[in-house]
């Protein structure tokens, strides 16, 4: 009898890690979006910071800088104060990683089986990470060629004007528009 409910227990707790490395397999692919989100937000803020510092000495002959400048200097803060509500966050999941990780040291939870499992969750998110839409080869690319041309042209170096120039590529997340630019700038 004692045997079965161990065998039972042991069975819904394999269970239940498998489940947890699914989810835990899950939040790895967020994390390296959200990663490059930091790297995109960082870059944002420097050019931001830039901008306020130019417009800073020219701000008393026009008006209108002025005004943009100070819209610019509210997002930034607001930027800031969205990154730093999420620092809160993430060091209160890592305390509770922590504490899960003690308890499974203080009951000895994890097997051999387990740890095998784990490793195969590792596995899993290194392939995920490795074809990443944004690593994917160009000659794999379909639908490209003309976004590609356009882009080309907008940024072509040799032009007359001999103006630095600013690009947006916007569309719905999933598109290629990361792709897209990474791949022809």
């Amino acid at each position: 009898m004692a045997d079965t409910v161990l065998s039972m227990a042991r069975s819904m707790l394999v269970g239940a890690i498998s489940i947890a490395a699914s989810a835990a397999a899950a939040e790895m692919s967020l994390l390296i979006g959200v990663q490059q989100d930091i790297w995109f937000i960082k870059d944002e803020l420097a050019t931001m910071q830039a901008f306020l510092v130019a417009a800073e000495a020219m701000k008393e002959k026009d008006m209108l800088l002025k005004v943009w400048a100070e819209q610019v200097r509210d997002l930034s803060y607001n930027i800031e104060d969205c990154l730093g509500e999420f620092m809160v966050h993430v060091a209160s999941q890592t305390l509770s990683l922590e504490e899960v990780s003690n308890r499974n040291t203080r009951y000895n939870l994890i097997t051999a089986d387990a740890s095998s499992s784990i490793d195969e969750v590792n596995s899993y998110t290194e392939d995920i990470r490795s074809h990443s839409a944004s690593n994917i080869d160009e000659a794999e690319l379909v639908g490209f060629a003309k976004a590609k041309q356009e882009l080309i042209a907008m940024v072509d170096v040799n032009s007359s004007d001999g103006l630095c120039k600013v690009i947006c590529v916007v569309g719905m997340g999933g598109l290629g528009k990361t792709t897209l630019a990474r791949k022809n700038i």
